[in-house]
């Protein structure tokens, strides 16, 4: 059991390391299934099913990965498993489902109390564009005194930025789960998402959809296609998305991994 222990965390640093390359090695690939089965039969065998899990995804077996996570996640179950379950869905690009599954997070959220849970659900809420739902967990998290005393938290800093833009909770995930299809239909693969923003001067809040692309040309070709999505989509569904800025930007190790 002491080895399991030693195990675990390694491996997830390991899987962490992985996660970062587009394909990585067949020695990196080989090392973590190893151990990750020798944790199945411990008390750290989610750590391994969830390892397992992500291995599928890397490399696009869906299949597999229901199997090894259907072993520790489940709708209206809220486990820690949930995040890298989402994280990996956006990996293969199954866009629908990824939100499908969020959304019925969020729903069940009101059951749990676990801080470090819900400051991940309201990051993870606002990249796929469920901001009101996000707002509500915020707010939990503010009545625990789960946010930073005495200053505002980067979390409601985020949420009140994404506010500001007016645009409903309907047509941002909308938007969002819209560019991500537009990116996928490119070739493109988004291993993770960041917020950028400014409050000094202007106020701006821009979701990076950072991706697995260093042909500069073609992520310059897709930003633009980016753009001009909201533009139809701000005369279409919301003119409100004139206020939103999703951008193409190549992934950097420095963003960790997530979402």
């Amino acid at each position: 059991m002491a080895v399991a222990a030693t195990i675990a965390p390694s491996a997830m640093e390991r899987l962490y390391r992985a996660l970062e390359k587009p394909d990585p090695s067949y020695l990196l690939i080989s090392g973590l299934e190893r151990d990750a089965k020798s944790l199945l039969s411990t008390p750290n065998n989610a750590v391994g099913y969830v390892i397992l899990g992500m291995l599928d995804a890397i490399s696009s077996r869906k299949t597999e990965f229901d199997k090894h996570f259907n072993f520790i996640s489940a709708p209206g179950k809220p486990t820690m498993a949930d995040f890298p379950r989402i994280n990996g869905l956006n990996r293969m690009g199954f866009f629908d489902e990824a939100t499908e599954y969020l959304k019925q997070m969020l729903d069940s959220s009101k059951s749990i109390d676990n801080p470090y849970y819900l400051k991940a659900l309201a990051q993870i809420g606002m990249m796929y564009g469920f901001v009101d739902d996000a707002g509500s967990v915020i707010e939990r998290l503010k009545r625990m005194e789960s946010l930073e005393p005495g200053s505002q938290d980067e979390l409601e800093k985020i949420y009140l930025l994404l506010k500001e833009t007016s645009v409903s909770q309907a047509a941002m995930i909308d938007a969002v789960l819209a560019a991500k299809k537009l990116l996928a239909e490119k070739g493109l693969q988004i291993p993770c998402y960041s917020f950028g923003y400014s409050v000094e001067y202007d106020s701006f809040i821009e979701l990076k959809m950072l991706c697995f692309e260093t042909n500069l040309d073609r992520l310059a070709e897709a930003d633009e296609a980016l753009s001009r999505l909201l533009v139809g989509m701000e005369k279409s569904v919301d003119e409100s998305l004139l206020n939103l800025s999703i951008s193409c930007r190549p992934y950097n190790p420095s963003y960790g991994i997530g979402g």
